[in-house]
């Protein structure tokens, strides 16, 4: 087996490669947390546009 000695541009690349593939993951999952959280909430609360990724005025109906 090879010895892994990265180089410093080899290790920015993996540093900007992890960042955006983090943001693109957050960018897909975001919106079924969102959409989550206002299938749980009040309905009062989905129509003041009070809901972000947490219910508010937990409900099941």
């Amino acid at each position: 087996m090879t010895k892994m000695n990265s180089s410093l541009s080899r290790k920015v690349f993996l540093v900007i490669n992890y960042f955006i593939i983090t943001l693109m993951a957050l960018i897909c999952i975001l919106p079924f947390l969102n959409l989550l959280a206002i299938s749980f909430s009040a309905k009062e609360a989905v129509i003041a546009n009070e809901v972000t990724f947490w219910p508010i005025g937990f409900s099941l109906r």
